[in-house]
């Protein structure tokens, strides 16, 4: 898999996820010391999911201009020109009077996020043979989770003692120098029929959302999308919080060991997924029921658990096949929708996420301070089995038969 315009793509994407997190550290530690309120440090992650939210809905207007190579080179140099200026903002005039103009950056550096992300994914199949698929999408969630696993404590650290402009100021070169790696890709032009087609903005907005609901393996596959998004909201620091002090009875600390232990199984299932990624490939609907049935059994345990070292265990277990089921379902996608309304379909995708995570996180907070923890968790194991079941029954079924009928015509 020696592609130049991937390994670009995975070192701009790398670069970019590094930099949404230190600037996301040095922003809360801003704000916190600004304002000393965690209301305005909660705000953060409510405007990023409202961005995001809202980008799903119109990003497939720009999707229909552009090609995907612009859209990433173009969303990150955006970016990069927003933190500049951001930078510039918390060095030399920031005050309780300018708080408002930060959350203004935020809401648009996350709605260039929300465009990022579909066309990344989008543009994964068209770099890649399809024979290596499992592989690279193996590669890129190592990465991610890699980034995403150390990146937290790096911003911490750096936080400690660099004042918030020069934690921007560093995101802002590391988004340099992923717009230069967006910029080197290679553009990948679709066909002639493509291209002429040219739907007015509401179509293009409901095009992807149509396509779904007209193929039935792509209804059940997003049942299973919007069930795992719901199971998923169990894992959120404020529950796992509560979890460590009630069914454990360990100091509070403890959820950052779980959170530390649930992304070290990523990576390593990331590289045992990229290690047998050829065996997956051949079995993609049976290593997402496989994954999506250990990991309804691993929340159940888990979530009923009162041993301490334990839940370290099988959080990790957890993040294995968590990583086995996440590789499956984006290659199968991959696979099996056209390159023209790949982006489209991943935008609808990314709404259905937002909502639903966004949702279940209300719900899943309320509910474990009234029942507990254990309760929240048998719900998430309840989502995760009913997804297995989803992908035993109908989606198996419905995309052998859809396939079926395309190989007779």
């Amino acid at each position: 898999m020696r592609n130049r315009s991937f390994r670009y793509l995975v070192v701009g994407q790398s670069l970019a996820n590094g930099g949404d997190l230190f600037y996301i550290v040095g922003l809360m530690a801003l704000l916190y010391n600004l304002s000393q309120s965690s209301f305005y440090m909660a705000l953060i992650p409510f405007v990023v999911t409202i961005s995001r939210l809202v980008c799903g809905l119109f990003v497939p207007i720009l999707l229909d201009k552009y090609e995907l190579k612009k859209l990433l080179f173009v969303s990150q140099l955006w970016k990069s020109v927003l933190l500049l200026f951001l930078g510039a903002l918390v060095a030399f005039f920031i005050s309780n009077d300018t708080l408002l103009h930060i959350f203004i950056f935020v809401s648009f550096i996350s709605f260039l996020d929300g465009v990022a992300h579909p066309a990344r994914n989008a543009m994964i199949p068209r770099l890649i043979e399809e024979s290596d698929l499992v592989r690279a999408n193996s590669i890129l969630s190592v990465i991610d989770q890699t980034i995403q696993f150390g990146g937290w404590a790096a911003g911490g650290v750096l936080a400690s003692f660099l004042p918030p402009s020069h934690l921007i100021w560093l995101t802002f070169l590391l988004f340099v120098g992923s717009t230069f790696c967006m910029w080197k890709m290679k553009n990948v032009y679709l066909d002639n029929v493509a291209k002429e087609t040219n739907p007015s903005v509401w179509n293009a907005m409901k095009e992807g959302w149509i396509y779904i609901f007209h193929h039935k393996w792509l209804r059940s596959f997003h049942a299973m999308v919007l069930l795992e998004s719901m199971a998923g909201a169990v894992w959120i620091a404020a529950i796992l919080y509560v979890y460590a002090a009630e069914n454990l009875r360990a100091g509070t600390s403890w959820w950052g060991y779980i959170n530390a232990s649930f992304f070290a199984g990523f990576i390593v299932g990331g590289i045992i997924a990229w290690k047998i990624s050829y065996v997956i490939q051949k079995h993609l609907f049976f290593s997402i029921f496989l994954g999506s049935l250990g990991t309804s059994i691993i929340t159940f345990v888990f979530g009923m658990n009162t041993v301490a070292f334990l839940s370290l265990v099988f959080s990790f277990v957890y993040g294995l096949f968590e990583q086995l089921k996440v590789i499956g379902m984006q290659a199968i996608l991959q696979k099996n929708v056209s390159d023209f309304i790949l982006p489209k379909v991943y935008a609808a995708q990314q709404v259905v996420m937002t909502i639903s995570f966004g949702g279940m996180t209300l719900f899943f907070g309320w509910i474990t301070e009234i029942y507990g923890p254990k309760v929240v968790f048998a719900i998430s194991a309840s989502f995760l089995l009913l997804s297995s079941l989803f992908c035993f029954t109908f989606l198996s079924s419905s995309y052998k038969m859809e396939k079926g009928v395309q190989n007779v015509k």
